[in-house]
């Protein structure tokens, strides 16, 4: 959750949230207007995250060998306008792969692993998009498939239907 010049934006972790506890996302709301200090992250909860990037390179690897060339769109400090931009574009050009996806579509922002193109006609021409998106688990829950069909809307909007699939990788 983040306030912005035109108000509020949400990403699919703060619906997650709310779908898991309201009363979360009611101190979400107090915390941007009075931010907590935060407590610093546990050796344990690094480690978590380390191995998380860590399966997600290597996702990008096996990726980059299948397909080759895979449009790269993580940059650091860049505003999630120019991510989304940048992400619309690589979609109109029909890119592969879309490491790093940006969408936005008010009130939501959302960041999106990987786009795969399929070739199913769409707005787009000839090719259309699906969502994958890495995870550290050795099962999906319903938190992430509630995360990717937000991706999948926002992908729509773009090519002109829902993706068929999403991918939890």
């Amino acid at each position: 959750m983040q306030k912005t010049t035109t108000g509020k934006t949400y990403s699919a972790s703060d619906l997650v949230s709310f779908a898991a506890c309201s009363h979360l996302t009611y101190l979400d709301l107090i915390n941007l207007d009075t931010p907590l200090e935060k407590a610093a992250d546990s050796e344990e909860a690094i480690l978590i995250q380390d191995k998380g990037f860590a399966h997600e390179a290597a996702y990008l690897a096996s990726l980059e060998k299948r397909y080759g060339k895979v449009l790269n769109l993580q940059k650091k400090g860049a505003s999630d306008v120019e991510s989304a931009h940048d992400t619309i574009a690589g979609m109109k050009t029909g890119a592969q792969v879309i490491f790093q996806a940006t969408f936005l579509s008010a009130p939501w922002v959302g960041h999106s692993d990987f786009l795969v193109r399929v070739e199913t006609p769409s707005l787009l021409g000839d090719y259309s998009y699906e969502v994958e998106d890495t995870k550290l688990a050795r099962t999906t829950s319903a938190k992430f498939i509630l995360q990717l069909c937000l991706y999948s809307e926002m992908v729509a909007e773009v090519q002109g239907f829902l993706p068929k699939h999403v991918h939890v990788v």
